[in-house]
């Protein structure tokens, strides 16, 4: 089943090496921050869900000059694995920090979700519907620093369209992230 996902993080290939180049021609002056996260339900679902996604952030900017608070753009790039296909994320959307120490940070990120795909499986034995391609979504968490450089968290994240279609579905997920920046 492992080698089955990571066959499917293949087919992203090409999405990564363009965002990559993206992150990689950004301003000198702003530290660059690239997460791979990986969710699963934490409800029972009535099929199989998982998302991979990479998210990139730049450096956050203080928003008080006596509290360790900073808020940070975000672009996210992702797939939704499903037992009844596939689809790809794009999104945009903000986060804010909240440092308790050097090594542990609180956040809570917010924004949109394009999805390729929001119908999955078969309608009358297993189906999922997010009723159409934009959503919308919420997390919160909080990482531990291993170095300067190096970062894993863990958060919940809600997923849904807001009512903006004639159903809503949520997907409420756990979180695991690695996070790199340079």
């Amino acid at each position: 089943m492992l080698v089955g996902k990571i066959r499917q993080y293949y087919s992203l290939r090409t999405t990564i090496t363009c965002f990559s180049l993206f992150v990689c021609s950004g301003a000198a002056a702003l530290d660059h921050n690239v997460s791979l996260s990986y969710s699963y339900p934490s409800a029972v679902q009535n099929i199989d869900i998982e998302k991979v996604e990479l998210t990139y952030s730049t450096s956050d900017y203080s928003i008080s000059e006596y509290l360790p608070i900073y808020l940070y753009p975000l672009l996210n790039i992702g797939q939704l694995q499903t037992s009844g296909g596939d689809g790809e994320i794009l999104g945009a959307g903000g986060g804010v920090n909240y440092y308790l120490n050097y090594s542990l940070r609180l956040f809570g990120e917010g924004g949109v979700y394009w999805l390729s795909n929001y119908e999955f499986g078969e309608p009358g034995v297993a189906f999922k519907d997010y009723g159409g391609p934009i959503q919308f979504y919420y997390k919160v968490g909080s990482s531990f620093a291993l170095s300067k450089d190096i970062e894993v968290g863990l958060a919940y994240q809600h997923m849904s369209n807001a009512n903006r279609y004639d159903i809503n579905p949520a997907l409420n997920s756990i979180q695991l992230s690695f996070q790199y920046s340079f």
